[in-house]
């Protein structure tokens, strides 16, 4: 996938117009954060785990499993949590993502008959997939259909990266939905 981003770089397709990156710490407790930065070094807020969700109070949630994204101020712009769900239930897990902005939750199906980690959804009426790469350590956000971003991730310095390939819709390049993706493909245990 590097090579794929490099080609396309070189051959002046398309310009990467934001990055952002953090440090995950394994399983972080309530009370840490992760700093997230943007290309130039720029504090862009913060990943916190919380076992009080804002607005997602009223889902039956399962317990440990919500994080939020934080300005620079401390006000809340997003938040992500696993529903739970029936004993009986066939399907893969659900995830709620609350944009705190706009007032509106989101619901991302995985996709349990997948041989990869797979999440699909609609955001904004756009439809949203994210998949692991063919490679290992990379995960890829498509809006319908179209590669928008890539998540990497370092399994041995757990270092993060996600790169902005172009936009689709302004809330799914900013950091608060991209690094808030991460964290449920985290919350897979992977």
């Amino acid at each position: 996938m590097k090579r794929f981003l490099n080609k396309m770089k070189r051959a002046g397709q398309h310009d990467i117009q934001q990055s952002y990156s953090f440090e995950d710490k394994l399983f972080f407790r309530k009370g840490d954060d992760l700093s997230v930065v943007n290309q130039e070094g720029h504090l862009m807020g913060y990943i916190i785990r919380t076992y009080d969700p804002i607005d997602l109070l009223h889902y039956d949630m399962t317990k440990k499993s919500i994080y939020s994204f934080q300005d620079c101020n401390g006000e809340m712009i997003s938040s992500v949590g696993v529903k739970r769900r029936n004993g009986l239930d066939t399907k893969g897990n659900e995830y709620l993502f609350q944009d705190h902005k706009q007032a509106v939750t989101y619901s991302l199906q995985k996709q349990k008959m997948s041989l990869t980690f797979r999440v699909k959804g609609h955001i904004n009426d756009c439809f949203f997939e994210m998949a692991e790469g063919h490679l290992k350590e990379e995960l890829i956000c498509r809006s319908e259909e179209k590669m928008f971003a890539v998540i990497h991730y370092d399994n041995s310095s757990y270092k993060v990266e996600i790169e902005v390939l172009y936009q689709p819709h302004s809330s799914l390049i900013h950091p608060s939905f991209l690094t808030l993706m991460y964290c449920i493909f985290r919350m897979e245990g992977k």
